[in-house]
């Protein structure tokens, strides 16, 4: 259920190591669980680890990491991913979907 990263990979740990590491981490340093940002006018495109599985069907690998888009046509869009590299390719392709929104 819970994740820390190492070198990008995230790595499954118990509650309480979460608490102690992974989730002081996360709160203390802003840049260790952004994988993108973008900004597009007055729209963010966020894509960050959570260190929380949000799936809930332990045969499927984890969804760790997330994208949302804030203000604009797609304001609160949002998707999950299980690794740093489908995180990054997600936030890339979420942002041509921004701004193909932009200029229709």
């Amino acid at each position: 259920m819970y994740y820390i990263l190492e070198d990008k990979v995230p790595k499954r740990v118990t509650r309480e190591e979460w608490v102690n590491d992974g989730y002081v981490k996360i709160s203390s340093a802003p840049y260790y669980h952004r994988v993108k940002r973008t900004e597009i006018d007055d729209i963010l495109i966020s894509t960050v680890f959570t260190g929380v599985n949000s799936c809930w069907d332990d045969e499927q690998p984890p969804l760790v990491f997330e994208t949302r888009v804030f203000n604009g046509p797609m304001d609160g869009w949002c998707d999950r991913y299980s690794t740093w590299e489908e995180a990054e390719k997600g936030h890339q392709e979420i942002v041509e979907k921004v701004n193909q929104t932009l200029f229709i």
